[in-house]
Formats: structure tokens, C-alpha cells, sequence
């Protein structure tokens, strides 16, 4: 009789003890899915961050490659201006030499 009471209570002890060992696996188990869940978001995060930079780089390669052509177009645009400016004062200079020289005739 107490070899079976002995049995028993073991049995009961081994079934609560299986209990808790599957309530810790369950809670192991839960806590290892959110942090699988947690750990692929930050990698979608990581490569959403990967895409941004590549495009901001793109974009500011971009940027730069046309600002130099702005450059560059306002530059022949000032030379342009320079030439015009020139030729205009040296037309005026003509003309202020015309009217001088009438003058004295």
C-alpha cells in the first residue's frame, strides 16, 4: 500500500513536473516566434533602408551630373553674353567715332 501511495505521488509529481516543462517549452517556444517575427522585420527594415540609400545615391549622382551640365550651359551662356557685350560696345564705340567725325565735317 505505500510502495503504491509512493508510486502515485510520484506519478502525480512527474505529471505536474511534464505540465511545467510543457508550459516553459510553449513559452520558449512563443518567445523564440516573436523573435524570429521581430528579427524578419528588422531585415524588411534593413533592405528598405539598403533600397532608400541606393536611391538616394542614385538620385544624388543624378543631381550632380546635372548641376555640372547647368554649369557648364551657364558658362557658354555667360561667354555668350561676354561676346554680345563686347561686339555691342565696340559697335557703340563705332558710332560715337561716327558722330565725332560728323561733327567735324
Amino acid at each position: 500500500l505505500q510502495f503504491s501511495r509512493r508510486v502515485l505521488d510520484n506519478s502525480k509529481e512527474l505529471i505536474e513536473q511534464k505540465q511545467r516543462d510543457e508550459d516553459e517549452l510553449a513559452a520558449l517556444q512563443k518567445e523564440l516566434r516573436e523573435a524570429k517575427d521581430s528579427l524578419d522585420a528588422a531585415n524588411v527594415s534593413k533592405n528598405d533602408i539598403l533600397q532608400f540609400s541606393r536611391r538616394v545615391l542614385d538620385n544624388s549622382k543624378e543631381l550632380i551630373e546635372q548641376k555640372q551640365r547647368d554649369e557648364d550651359e551657364l558658362a557658354a551662356l555667360q561667354k555668350e553674353l561676354r561676346e554680345a557685350k563686347d561686339s555691342l560696345d565696340a559697335a557703340n564705340v563705332s558710332k560715337n567715332d561716327i558722330l565725332q567725325f560728323s561733327r567735324r565735317v
